[in-house]
Order: structure tokens, then sequence, then C-alpha cells
């Protein structure tokens, strides 16, 4: 008798489920098990990302030794900062031939990961800048990430007319090589999701000015973090306000960070605020905002808990008032500050007068009650359903305790609904109101907020990579 015939579509579900528990070993013993029904989704899983780094050699052998290898690569991690990769360049007398033949050989990647040493692109070795520029060709691309490879031409992501998420990351800016013109002033562009963070803010303004509005039209999404100084919050929202003359922006996240733990309060974040006033133009696409504070601080970073606290609602009250924002759905205002105090000779401890202190001092929440108005207004905002205005404090130390994390929190909920007391008219007017103190209405917001956290996952986090 004939042993049961199973679809391979129950194989591959097997695959699928082992490789989502980031198991190597395994995935490569279910390899092994028959190769009839588990080699090629294995392979999918197992070589879906390619790192080249300090192992070069080893890769070489491997997929210049089994041709159909490559078809199974989807994300390109090209990693200069391995002594090994110059070394190997330098060494090797065919080295960028080689190399540049290896990356022939993964037709199907879609998602590149460039990430650099500090070194600027033009005094890069020739045989990097020609790995680069192949990686830049791949028809297929959709998400290209770069971090750490300052002065990159602009002209270097005119061919990738199919990317579809940006990230610039640390240590990035695009500059105009002269005679290097950007072809590309009407063709199709399909970028919808732009993430820039830290020192990869200053490239904004070179999308800006490389590159015609109409390059930007299918943007939907921006997500930009570690915004610690004027000129980079002054980059972010020139960009933004540039962008949403042509873009039909769906989603706008902000992240303003200090990481000052010497001062006294949050100085560098107040002063982006106080810079230069921005208000959000009417967009009529807009759906969800977060502006989003984190203080990470030592000694005065209590102080910071109430100073920035305080301050918060400044900012999100100049730039909603005034501009209609007739699809917005979700608003999310989030503060937290966090502090380390480990050893006897710690700057601050949380004491018990700390504990009264907060618990006792009065807040003005004049500016609540202002943003209360704006928010609350039903011509401006037609479609808001849901508003998150979280303030938390996180304090770690060596005697930490289960009394310091409740009182903690007893100050966090106190402040939260002296807050929810400040906005009457948005609590009854917003059907979903959430100030961190009750868990299942935190719940209800998060699963009210989901659509927008799924369309800013970054193309490929779904997979199983290595």
């Amino acid at each position: 008798m004939s042993s049961p015939s199973f679809p391979q579509e129950i194989f591959d579900q097997i695959v699928d489920s082992v490789a989502s528990g980031r198991d190597r070993k395994a995935l490569f013993s279910l390899n092994l098990t028959s190769q009839r029904h588990f080699l090629h989704r294995s392979r999918s899983r197992i070589f879906y990302t390619v790192t080249i780094a300090g192992n070069i050699p080893s890769l070489l052998s491997l997929f210049e030794g089994t041709e159909s290898l490559g078809e199974h690569v989807q994300r390109i991690v090209l990693d200069l900062t391995f002594n090994a990769v110059l070394a190997y360049i330098r060494t090797q007398r065919k080295a960028q031939y080689r190399l540049t033949c290896l990356m022939d050989r993964f037709p199907n990647a879609r998602l590149l990961h460039l990430i650099g040493d500090g070194t600027a692109h033009d005094d890069l070795h020739p045989t990097c800048i020609a790995v680069i520029n192949k990686l830049m060709a791949y028809p297929l691309a959709r998400l290209l990430s770069i971090c750490h490879i300052p002065d990159l031409p602009a002209s270097i992501l005119e061919s990738l007319s199919n990317l579809h998420t940006l990230e610039l990351g640390e240590g990035v800016n695009l500059v105009h090589v002269g005679g290097d013109e950007v072809r590309n002033q009407t063709g199709p562009w399909c970028l919808q999701i732009l993430r820039c963070e830290s020192k990869g803010i200053i490239a904004l303004p070179g999308l800006n000015s490389h590159y015609p509005p109409s390059t930007h039209r299918g943007l939907r999404v921006i997500v930009i973090q570690e915004i610690e100084f004027p000129a980079r919050h002054t980059a972010a929202w020139s960009f933004i306000i540039e962008v949403s003359k042509v873009a039909a922006l769906e989603v706008i996240s902000l992240t303003y960070t200090d990481f000052k733990i010497d001062l006294a309060f949050g100085f560098s974040i107040i002063k982006c605020f106080k810079a230069k006033s921005f208000t959000l133009p009417s967009i009529p696409t807009l759906r969800f905002l977060r502006i989003k504070v984190f203080h990470k601080g030592g000694r005065g970073s209590l102080n910071s808990y109430l100073e920035l606290s305080s301050f918060l609602p400044l900012f999100p009250l100049v730039l909603l008032q005034g501009a209609p924002q007739p699809s917005l759905e979700v608003v999310d205002l989030v503060y937290a500050c966090s502090t380390s105090e480990y050893g006897a000779g710690s700057g601050a401890r949380f004491t018990v007068d700390h504990y009264d202190y907060f618990s006792s001092v009065r807040r003005d929440y004049r500016d609540w009650a202002a943003l209360d108005d704006v928010l609350s207004d039903k011509i401006n905002f037609p479609r808001l359903q849901a508003l998150r205005i979280s303030s938390k404090y996180r304090y770690y130390h060596e005697d930490n305790s289960d009394q310091t994390n409740t009182t903690v929190k007893e100050i966090a909920d106190k402040w939260g609904l002296e807050t929810l007391a400040a906005m009457p008219k948005s609590a009854e007017r917003i059907p979903l109101v959430d100030v961190g103190v009750d868990t299942r209405v935190t719940k209800r917001f998060k699963e009210a907020s989901r659509w927008a956290k799924d369309l800013i996952r970054r193309d490929g986090d779904e997979a199983w990579s290595n």
C-alpha cells in the first residue's frame, strides 16, 4: 500500500513554522529529513539574508559552488566596518571581479543594508564603490537602509525605481556632485516609507534639493527619530512641509530625544521646541500623528520629568491649531523619562522625599486646557477617534523594589487623571482617550492604532532571517 500523498503547501507550512522559531539547527535538521519536501523552502529561509563582512572567502566558495543558492537571497547586508573586508580587497588580485560577480548571483534581492565605517563615499576603496553600485542596480530592491557613509552622491538612489522604504541612519548625507545630474525628473518613484534617525536627518535637505517635488508624491509614511538639536528639528519639519504639498501622507511619527545626562532638565528638547514653531499644514490624507519626547538622564532627571511633561502640550498646540486635518484619526502624545542610578556614588536617589514631592506637586494644566480646545474642534478634526496622552517615568536602581515601581505608577496615574480632568471637552468628544491609567483603555488604543504600526513596519520584518 502506497504512503499517503500530501500537498507541498503542508510541507511549506511546516518549514515556515520551524523558521518562525529562528532556530537554525532545527531548520537544517528539517532540511536533511527530506530534500524532496523541505529542501527548496528551507533554503529560502536559511539563505534569506546574506551578510558580506568578515566572511568573504566562505561566501564566495558557497555561492560560486552552487549557482542556484543565490536565487533564495532576499536581504543583503554589506558591512564595511570589518577590517577583514578591506584586507580581502587589498590582498586578493581579483577581489573586485569576484565580488561584483557575487552580486550578480542574487537576482531576487529586495532588501539592501549598507553599513559604513564613517569613511566618505568618494574615499572608499574602488572595489567597495563598485559593490555599492552593483547593489544600487538591483531592479527588485524595495528597501534601502544606509548608515555611516557620508557624502553619498544624490544620484545614487535614482536607479532604484521600485524603492518602497528608505532608511537614512547615523552619519548619512546626500551631496550633489558636479556634472552628476539627477535624470529621473518625472519618472515613477515608488518610495512610500521614509525613516530617518539621528544624524541621518541631515540628509533630508538633500532629498528636497536634489530631487524634484514629484519624486516624493508616493510618500505615505514619515518616521523621524532622535531629533536632538534645533538644526535637525528644522530639517525634519522643513522636509515634512515641502513633501506635504505633493504627497498623500497618512502617518507622521516624530521622536525627540535628549541624552544629556548632566543637564538639570531636557534643555536640548525644549530648545528645539522654542527654536522655530512649525504649524502642520492641512494634509487631507493624514490619519496618524505621533509626537514622542524621550529623555534619558541621570543627575537632575527627576526634575526633567516635571519640567518636560509640563512643557509637552505646547508643541502639539502650536502644531495643530488653525490647520484642519479632515482625515486625522489618531493622535499619540508620549513623554517618557528614564534614569539609572547605580552605585553608592550616584548623584540622585529616588527617596521618600522624591515620592512626596512628586505626589504633592501641582502642575500647570493651562496649556492642556488650550490643547483641549484644539482637539475637541469637530470642524478641524471631524474624524478624530483616538487620543493618547502618556507620561511615563522609569527609575532603575540597584535596590529597586516593587514598592518603588508601585509608587511611581501611582504618581503617573495621578498626573494622568489630572491631565484628563484638564481636557473635558476632548474626553467627551473623542471616543477613545488614553491617559495611561486603565490598561483596558490602553489596549483599545493600541488596537485602534495597529494599522499605523503595520503601515510603518519595514519590508521583510515578517520574514525569518539570519
